[in-house]
């Protein structure tokens, strides 16, 4: 067997002592959810997140062209989701202000002023702390 991977594919060696999750693999999707409370987050980090999810919508209703209105209302509500989980997952809020600051130039300063907020510095705060745990930092 050849040590290189073959065209277009993957070579993944896993040795010693390894515990948890792998994904290997084009296009997964992992859920790293964290818990709200055990992050330290506040009614006022989720009012403050609130206030952006509102100045986004009116910024989609008016300034985003309308091929892409319905896709990012789809992001906002899965945003808005989020703020209200007990147990708010990193990843979606990652890929949705993510997502906003790709495709929509237009309102591309919130997606700036969204990863500064409270609300989602402790997300993925939390969610880089379980990870370090998770292997061992």
């Amino acid at each position: 067997m050849s040590d290189q991977a073959p065209t277009g594919g993957h070579q993944i060696n896993i040795t010693g002592n390894t515990s948890g999750q792998i994904v290997t693999g084009n296009q997964n999707i992992v859920t790293m959810n964290v818990n709200a409370e055990q992050a330290g987050i506040t009614e006022d980090d989720r009012d403050a997140m609130r206030a952006l999810l509102d100045e986004l919508r009116a910024a989609v209703r008016t300034d985003v062209p309308e091929p892409e209105k319905e896709a990012a209302q789809q992001e906002v509500r899965a945003l808005a989701k989020e703020v209200e989980a007990d147990e708010p997952d990193a990843g979606r809020i990652k890929r949705a202000i993510e997502w906003i600051g790709d495709k929509l130039p237009v309102v591309a300063e919130w997606a700036g002023k969204a990863i500064l907020s409270p609300f989602v510095v402790k997300v993925m705060d939390a969610a880089g702390t379980a990870i370090t745990r998770a292997i061992g930092g």
